[in-house]
């Protein structure tokens, strides 16, 4: 499926062919190996009792999973297997699609199976086999009923955008999983934030800066700002950058239906932000772009100039940064 995204299809089949080749190779003069289709394979062990067959098919999976420069793309892959007995092997009530291509998916993350993304209801740890085993978090998402295909384009569209460009104050998310009836993301852990995350306007000014940004992104995807405060802020594990916790879920369910009255979760979130700038400059004292910062969200009366001003506030809070900036390097000077 990787192969088929990044590259084509005709290359997937290739390289669905050059894998069966490798495991062909490894096996028994009696054996058999047939590709299925959607990077799966039937091998077949005549007369070989469960134990045996166990311990088979772990050392072609090892053999299988070690790097190999000779590869043409994809040089490390990683292979799961489930041991059935001839006579059943060909059940194809065992799993049914959906549970197969979740499985399939869930195969580049090691200690991840079927079972516990059946059943889990908030995060799951595991490692990313395709990127040198990064940590990486899965959520998933039930929906409560089964998506349309119009939303379903929707939802995979903003998310290919979010992965390739980022969303401001959202765990980078590197990968995705969607069927008609839930989505799973795979995204960068995080933490909570130190004590002394926001204790400076050197500080603030950026995370000000990331909550316009958001706001400005999720605007042009017409979708809701979310409410948000300082305890809602985390530390991602990878860039060490600072993330809305819940941001995913928030998205999620904008991308699902549009909230009943878009004019008052347009003014919840407003406000929350105007509370945020008083809860951080009770941290650090008085600054002029924080009451330059209140006149124009107290301007945001509706939908139609939420875009406008929130831009002259970012522009705003840029121009404090920059004078931040100015003063630390003058401050660096006189030192010297």
């Amino acid at each position: 499926a990787h192969i088929e995204k990044t590259k084509s299809s005709d290359e997937a089949i290739k390289f669905a062919q050059a894998v069966e080749k490798e495991i062909a190779a490894q096996l028994r003069q009696d054996d058999l190996i047939a590709n299925t289709g959607a990077g799966k394979f039937i091998v077949y062990l005549p007369e070989t009792a469960r134990i045996e067959s166990t311990m088979v098919m772990e050392r072609l999976s090892r053999q299988i999973c070690k790097k190999n420069s000779k590869r043409s793309c994809a040089q490390q892959i990683s292979l799961s297997f489930q041991l059935l007995p001839a006579e059943t092997a060909a059940d194809e009530n065992l799993q049914n699609e959906e549970e197969q291509r979740l499985n399939q998916w869930l195969s580049r993350y090691k200690s991840v199976s079927v079972a516990p993304m059946a059943s889990f209801g908030q995060t799951i740890s595991a490692r990313d086999l395709w990127k040198d085993s990064r940590k990486v978090s899965i959520k998933r998402f039930d929906f409560q009923s089964k998506v349309t295909q119009t939303i379903k384009k929707n939802i995979i569209e903003i998310l290919l955008t979010i992965q390739e460009n980022g969303l401001a104050l959202m765990p980078r998310l590197f990968d995705f999983h969607i069927s008609d009836n839930y989505l799973c993301l795979v995204m960068d852990p995080h933490s909570d934030c130190p004590a002394e995350q926001f204790t400076s306007l050197k500080s603030i000014h950026p995370l000000l800066i990331s909550v316009c940004d958001l706001f400005l992104q999720l605007d042009s995807f017409s979708i809701a700002a979310p409410v948000i405060s300082t305890s809602k802020f985390k530390i991602s594990h990878g860039d060490h950058e600072t993330v809305l916790d819940s941001l995913d879920a928030h998205l999620i369910d904008a991308l699902l239906s549009k909230p009943a009255d878009e004019q008052t979760a347009c003014t919840k979130a407003v406000d929350s932000f105007s509370n945020l700038i008083d809860e951080l400059s009770e941290k650090v004292g008085t600054d002029d772009c924080f009451s330059e910062s209140q006149k124009h969200l107290k301007n945001i009366t509706s939908r139609k100039n939420f875009g406008s001003h929130l831009q002259k506030l970012r522009a705003i809070l840029k121009r404090h940064e920059e004078r931040l900036r100015r003063i630390e390097a003058i401050g660096l000077e006189g030192g010297k």
